[in-house]
């Protein structure tokens, strides 16, 4: 089987990146993963908790701003517009919203767009996407690949305590933190991502 580096980021891409990593050893080489949406045991288990007591879409805090979320737009430009005034692209060159909103909208048939994904499964990975996850701790220490981990400073979806557990149950583990940056890392900083890689494949 030929092998390569997967470099993924947050949960969609990230976190079930290394969810297949453990799974099937033999598929990569090396994983670059960028801010996984990836929590500590304890909070794994809360979150369970409140899901199973039927809480989840009242009390994630990222469900209600999700529902609401406007799910259409004219054009390309107006949803470009649109999100250019969110408080969480302000760090977003304008090349790289441009990207982001490439790559979320979908185009109908009468020239409108609408995004891809809607809001409705967006919150719904919200309330169900971290309960599986304690499978990734216990299964960690066996993973045999090199791995890093880029994290904003300012993320909110990997914690530095959380990095320091992933150092303690997997001592090869290479933790990387980007100053100035959010969970959007990637976006915001993608030269330092690059260099950051670059780096560490080259080790």
């Amino acid at each position: 089987m030929l092998r390569g580096t997967a470099a993924a980021h947050s949960l969609e891409g990230a976190t079930t990146t290394l969810r297949l990593a453990l799974r099937q050893p033999g598929y990569f080489r090396a994983l670059v993963l960028i801010d996984p949406v990836f929590f500590p045991p304890s909070t794994i288990l809360l979150w369970d908790l409140i899901y199973r007591l039927g809480l989840g879409y009242r009390v994630h805090p990222l469900v209600k701003g999700a529902l609401k979320r406007r799910d259409s737009f004219e054009s390309r430009d107006a949803m470009y517009a649109n999100y250019r005034k969110k408080a969480v692209f302000r760090r977003l060159s304008d090349s790289a919203l441009s990207d982001y909103v490439q790559s979320l909208g979908c185009a109908r048939a009468d020239g409108s767009l609408e995004l891809c994904y809607p809001s409705t499964w967006e919150a719904r990975i919200y309330v169900t996407g971290v309960r599986a996850d304690l499978e990734l701790w216990r299964t960690l220490p066996q993973l045999k690949i090199p791995l890093l981990i880029v994290r904003g400073a300012e993320t909110d979806t990997f914690w530095e305590s959380t990095g320091q557990m992933v150092r303690r149950r997997l001592h090869t583990a290479e933790v990387h933190t980007v100053p100035g940056a959010t969970h959007l890392v990637a976006l915001e900083k993608p030269g330092e991502i690059l260099a950051v890689a670059r780096d560490f494949l080259r080790a």
